[in-house]
C-alpha cells in the first residue's frame, strides 16, 4: 500500500515537473519572439493544452489550482529567463575576441537623460544584444564616458575588446576631438 502511494506521488511530481518545463519553454519562446507575456501566457497555454491537445498541459490546468500563471508568478519566471539570457549573452561576449558597442543618448518623457547600450558580436552569424539603459547624471563627454565605462565594468565587459563603437550624431557623443567616441578609443586596443 505504501509503495502504491509513493508511486502515485512520484508520478504527480514528474507530471508537475513536465508542466513547469513546458511552461518555461513556452515563456522562453514568447520572450524570444518579443510577444506580450503577462496577458498572453495563460491563453497560449490553454490553447496548447485544449485545442492542440498537449495532454500534460491540459491535464495540469484541469486538475491543479497551482498553474504559475498569476502576474506575480509570470513576472518571477520572466526575471529568471531574463537573467539567464543576460548571463548567456555576457558569457558569449566575454569569450569573443572583439565586439562592437552601440549607444544612443536620449531624454525620456520625464526629462531624464538616458543612454541605451547594445553590443554586436559575430556569433552564429551576426547578433545584436540589448545590454541596458544607463541613467545619465552628467551629459558631458566625460560624464557619458564614465557612465558607459562604469556600466560595462559592472556587467563584466572589457572595454579593450571593443573593436568598433557607434553613437548618435550629437557632438558630445560622436565628436572626434573631445567626444565620447574619442575618449572610448583611448581605452580600446582596436
Amino acid at each position: 500500500m505504501q509503495e502504491a502511494v509513493s508511486n502515485v506521488k512520484e508520478q504527480e511530481i514528474m507530471a508537475n515537473r513536465k508542466y513547469i518545463k513546458n511552461l518555461l519553454k513556452t515563456l522562453y519562446f514568447m520572450v524570444r519572439k518579443k510577444w506580450d507575456n503577462t496577458d498572453n501566457l495563460e491563453e497560449l497555454l490553454k490553447f496548447l493544452g485544449n485545442d492542440l491537445e498537449f495532454t500534460c498541459l491540459r491535464e495540469h490546468l484541469k486538475k491543479s489550482d497551482i498553474t504559475y500563471l498569476s502576474a506575480g508568478s509570470v513576472d518571477q519566471l520572466l526575471t529568471c529567463i531574463s537573467n539567464k539570457i543576460e548571463s548567456d549573452t555576457l558569457n558569449t561576449l566575454n569569450n569573443e575576441v572583439c565586439f562592437a558597442i552601440m549607444a544612443d543618448e536620449t531624454c525620456d518623457e520625464g526629462n531624464l537623460e538616458q543612454f541605451a547600450v547594445y553590443c554586436k558580436i559575430a556569433y552564429e552569424g551576426r547578433t545584436e544584444h540589448y545590454l541596458g539603459i544607463i541613467q545619465v547624471e552628467n551629459n558631458t563627454a566625460e560624464g557619458l564616458m564614465t557612465a558607459l565605462s562604469d556600466f560595462l565594468i559592472a556587467k563584466g565587459i572589457g572595454i579593450k575588446k571593443a573593436m568598433f563603437v557607434a553613437f548618435d550624431g550629437c557632438n558630445t557623443v560622436s565628436g572626434s576631438v573631445k567626444g565620447v567616441q574619442r575618449l572610448f578609443t583611448h581605452q580600446s586596443v582596436f
